[in-house]
């Protein structure tokens, strides 16, 4: 959806109809983001206050286990995947508006400790995914939304 070392981050990773983002750490974690499909089309540039449930909690796949306000808009964060929430990014909780400067890098929000990696086959690639973003922007109120001109660009572009 973006160029450069943003798109690489994009395509690296999994990703939910809830627009979350799943990606593998080394360690065998699950980091947690939001995509930037939900920070550019449901205007979270003004991200007043994020929560999150605290370590050590369980979650459950496509289940809320956070929360990220606006002045307008109240988002769930969904868990792509079941385990125990392992680390939380502090410095979104103190500083929210990392979330939609840099959605996919330090604006991560929480790490989980899978407990059945086997619900991974239940994500999006990034092709599925981006494919369910631009039939949402057909329906989305914003025309000139800017996800919506950046996915018609993509289109056009040749694909290597």
């Amino acid at each position: 959806m973006n160029v450069g070392d943003t798109e690489y981050k994009e395509k690296s990773r999994l990703y939910t109809r809830a627009h979350t983002w799943a990606k593998i750490t080394p360690q065998g974690y699950v980091k947690v983001g939001l995509s930037d499909y939900i920070c550019l089309c449901k205007h979270l540039k003004g991200i007043t206050y994020v929560w999150t449930e605290s370590v050590g909690k369980k979650v459950r796949q496509m289940k809320p286990f956070g929360v990220v306000e606006t002045w307008n808009f109240v988002l769930d964060i969904h868990a792509p995947i079941s385990g125990r929430l392992e680390r939380i990014n502090r410095r979104v909780i103190d500083n929210p508006h990392i979330i939609s400067q840099d959605p996919y890098g330090s604006g991560w929000i929480a790490e989980i400790k899978p407990t059945n990696l086997e619900e991974i086959k239940n994500l999006l690639n990034f092709m599925e995914y981006e494919r369910y973003c631009s039939k949402l922007c057909l329906v989305c109120p914003k025309k000139n939304c800017t996800l919506l001109i950046n996915l018609k660009m993509a289109r056009r572009a040749p694909r290597i």
